[in-house]
């Protein structure tokens, strides 16, 4: 569905403004990091002050092309910057392909994720700090001579110095976690504080680079976040009529509860389209942690209407959230799992049931297949009363199957 950026070897967490490079290893993989793309893909590297001040990117500027498996474990030195001690820098990188990302910002385009034509995702690093060096092993990288470690044949293309530089020691301490960005198609609701935004509105997400599931982009929340862009209000209702309800729905309920939200993606980017609803980003309570902090880095995007709330699906339903009910439930990614099956389909029954005389909900359902078996809960679910169409599909790259757009409803 899309390919992502990341850092196989990190950045490190500090390094001396003498150091004259850092040492990173990039990766293009899928979502969960267990496929890596294997059609060559040009990287450029952005560096952006962060602190005291934040400035705007830097110009791209040529990295290498990832080309496994040759690839796959390279170290790269990235030049540094002129930095100086007590600043706070961060590395981006992206695919070199044309004008993807906003002027002021370097946020990639949210809507361009559910266009014909995809690229890869790219990656902020977290905050480096730029410290005065003051002994050995306090996350100093080492000093590289000449020009900064670049290749001497790569014509400025910072790239790996040499065959087993990879097996050196390397004591540096290393970031755990990384940033998306996105650029979102609309200004930042009236009343919020201009000042802390640089040019257009921007969804941040933080991820955790180990192996959490929880604490990652997943294909099927990305998407399902550019689709309810594509089709905010005021931009014309949505060609399938079941489509256009829930739509509707989500225009003008009330309260909207995310189910399996994980870093909070889908809920986040669905809070500024909303008028008046509370919407519950629910998970398991290892996933709230992250999610609350990616839901403060975004409040001003969403004024305050999305919360987080732990939801076991083996556990009981609330009596309500916040005094509600919901319009909408929501759910990108939820069916890996096929174990998980029976609690997802019995909390989906208890959510889908009209509540003190009110419409059933809808269900919205972002869906990519990773196991044919998964398609079993579209059975569950009927055998429950509720009946789901497919409304919509989205490409994304194309080359790893479509994630698809189902809405369910009783009757």
């Amino acid at each position: 569905m899309y390919w992502y950026l990341s850092f196989l070897r990190p950045p490190p967490v500090a390094v001396s403004p003498t150091a004259g490079s850092i040492t990173i290893t990039p990766q293009v993989a899928n979502d969960l990091r267990t496929e890596t793309r294997f059609e060559p893909t040009d990287i450029d590297y952005v560096w952006q002050c962060v602190y005291p001040a934040v400035r705007r990117p830097h110009k791209a500027q040529e990295l290498t092309t990832f080309v496994p498996p040759a690839s796959t474990y390279r170290p790269l030195d990235v030049p540094l910057p002129p930095v100086k001690a007590g600043e706070r820098w961060r590395l981006g990188l992206v695919e070199r392909r044309g004008s993807r990302t906003s002027r002021s910002s370097g946020a990639e385009d949210l809507l361009g994720l559910s266009e014909d034509a995809v690229g890869v995702v790219g990656v902020w690093s977290m905050g480096i700090d730029i410290r005065r060096e003051r002994g050995a092993g306090e996350g100093v990288v080492r000093r590289v001579e000449g020009r900064a470690g670049r290749d001497k044949d790569a014509g400025g293309d910072a790239k790996g110095t040499g065959k087993g530089k990879g097996k050196s020691k390397d004591d540096t301490a290393k970031q755990t976690r990384i940033q998306r960005e996105w650029a979102l198609p609309f200004p930042v609701r009236e009343g919020a504080d201009e000042a802390a935004v640089a040019g257009p509105s921007e969804l941040r997400i933080i991820e955790q680079t180990s192996f959490d599931l929880d604490k990652k982009v997943w294909d099927s929340g990305l998407a399902l976040a550019s689709w309810l862009h594509r089709h905010a209000r005021g931009r014309g209702p949505h060609p399938n009529a079941r489509a256009a309800a829930v739509l509707a729905d989500l225009w003008g309920g009330r309260c909207v509860v995310e189910l399996g939200s994980g870093t909070g993606l889908v809920s986040i980017a669905l809070g500024p389209l909303v008028q008046a609803a509370t919407i519950y980003a629910t998970d398991l309570d290892s996933a709230l942690e992250l999610m609350r902090e990616n839901i403060a880095l975004n409040a001003r995007l969403d004024g305050g209407t999305v919360g987080a709330r732990e939801l076991d699906w083996a556990a009981p339903l609330p009596p309500s959230f916040g005094g509600a009910w919901p319009d909408v439930v929501v759910a990108a990614d939820v069916t890996y799992n096929t174990a998980s099956f029976p609690a997802l389909v019995s909390t989906l029954d208890g959510l889908l049931t009209p509540h003190k005389g009110k419409r059933p909900p809808r269900l919205l359902l972002a869906y990519k297949q990773r196991d044919a078996a998964e398609r079993d809960l579209w059975g569950l679910l009927e055998a429950k009363g509720i009946r789901m169409e497919l409304v919509d599909t989205v490409g994304g790259a194309g080359d790893e199957g479509p994630v698809e757009i189902w809405v369910g409803e009783r009757g």
